[in-house]
């Protein structure tokens, strides 16, 4: 009894508070409390005082932009901007291709492929030149031409012996007005270049007019080569329109001038040959073709 009495002794006893022991336990937090603090607020400082050590202060201001930053790009919007204005306000100028006319003798108007070549066949036996321009379906076989309406009268009186319901033809070709800018100013030259090909034209006419006898080739083949310098330079423009409304223009060009520049070579072997026919034949046909020509462009 007495062990069991020793064993439970302290459990069945009322204990005494320790207050002294309480006020240190409470001293010790709070002082743990108040170092914990400030080593928080240290470890806080020194973070802040390394990333700001770290920090390019220049860098991270707003960046402030001035004329100096941005005069390259004002510049090129300036550049940009004038050369629009220029385009819109660049003096507008017109090149002109010269109105003229002509003159042939029309023998006859068909429609049939073989009437037609019937009637070209007789013709060439004849020695009598010939060219055919077609107009709205219909072929005119004409003969001859001149730029000169009474020089025409002679050969329209010869052409009646075979054809007496022949007759004096004139076709006018109209003034082509074409407005173009600096930027497009190969435009004139092909005009001026077309001008050039027109009055070479007639200066073959008045050189078939005054050849009686024998053909003066050297004078005939100077006529040739200009045609052909005339005929380059046209090329050589045309070759530089880029421009989207005029893409026909370009192609019927093209097509006109080839024409011609093969007519030039067959015109020239052919008066070597003494069959002046076919090389009168010839200029009229280039003559015709530029009535062609005009029409697909108007």
């Amino acid at each position: 009894m007495n062990k069991r009495k020793m064993i439970y002794k302290g459990f069945n006893k009322r204990r005494k508070t320790n207050y002294s022991k309480i006020f240190i336990l409470l001293f010790i937090l709070v002082l743990g409390g108040f170092l914990a603090k400030d080593n928080i607020k240290f470890n806080i400082l020194d973070d802040i005082k390394s990333i700001s050590d770290n920090i390019n202060i220049e860098s991270s201001k707003i960046k402030e932009f001035d004329y100096n930053d941005i005069k390259d790009e004002l510049n090129n919007k300036n550049d940009i901007d004038k050369e629009e204005t220029k385009e819109k306000t660049e003096e507008t100028m017109v090149a002109s291709i010269d109105e003229w006319t002509f003159y042939t003798v029309q023998v006859a108007s068909m429609k049939e492929d073989i009437e037609v070549k019937k009637l070209t066949q007789n013709l060439s036996k004849s020695k009598i030149p010939y060219s055919i321009l077609e107009s709205d379906g219909v072929k005119k076989v004409q003969t001859y031409t001149s730029f000169n309406k009474e020089s025409i009268r002679k050969n329209l009186d010869e052409v009646r012996k075979s054809y007496p319901d022949a007759f004096l033809s004139e076709v006018n070709m109209p003034m082509i007005s074409l407005e173009y800018t600096e930027k497009y100013k190969y435009i004139s030259e092909i005009t001026n270049s077309l001008n050039d090909l027109i009055k070479n034209f007639e200066e073959e006419t008045l050189f078939w007019n005054n050849t009686h006898d024998s053909i003066n080739m050297e004078h005939y083949n100077q006529i040739l080569v200009n045609r052909k310098s005339s005929i380059d330079k046209i090329k050589l423009e045309a070759e530089k329109i880029d421009y989207e409304g005029m893409k026909e223009f370009k192609e019927n060009l093209l097509k006109y001038i080839n024409d011609v520049y093969d007519n030039i070579e067959l015109s020239s072997k052919s008066a070597n040959e003494q069959n002046e026919n076919i090389s009168k034949g010839l200029l009229l046909d280039s003559m015709q073709g530029y009535c062609e020509f005009i029409d697909s462009i108007s």
